[in-house]
């Protein structure tokens, strides 16, 4: 009775392994999915490095503008204020 058990358990497992590799295909079709997978996570891994890089570079641009109308602002002000000032108490500014 015991060795009608062991083939019943042995045959059950073939039957379990059997169902179960038609649910998830043949192994060459989940090595397929997985390799696309990671080319996938791969893809868009890159594509977003990329966009980073181009977001940092194009906020210091905007930052290095804004720097340069506020130099420009500071040198209006300063020639305005500053040098007239000083030139009309006989100062020589260069």
């Amino acid at each position: 009775m015991k060795k009608t058990n062991n083939s019943q358990d042995a045959s059950d497992h073939i039957v379990t392994t059997l169902s179960l590799r038609r649910r998830l295909g043949s192994s060459g079709v989940v090595s397929l999915f997985v390799a696309f997978f990671l080319i996938a996570i791969l893809l868009i891994q890159w594509q977003r490095t990329r966009l980073m890089d181009k977001l940092i570079e194009s906020a210091a641009v905007a930052s290095a503008k804004c720097l340069i109308n506020a130099l420009a602002s500071i040198r209006t002000v300063y020639t305005e204020d500053v040098v007239k000032v000083a030139s009309e108490h006989g100062i020589d500014v260069t």
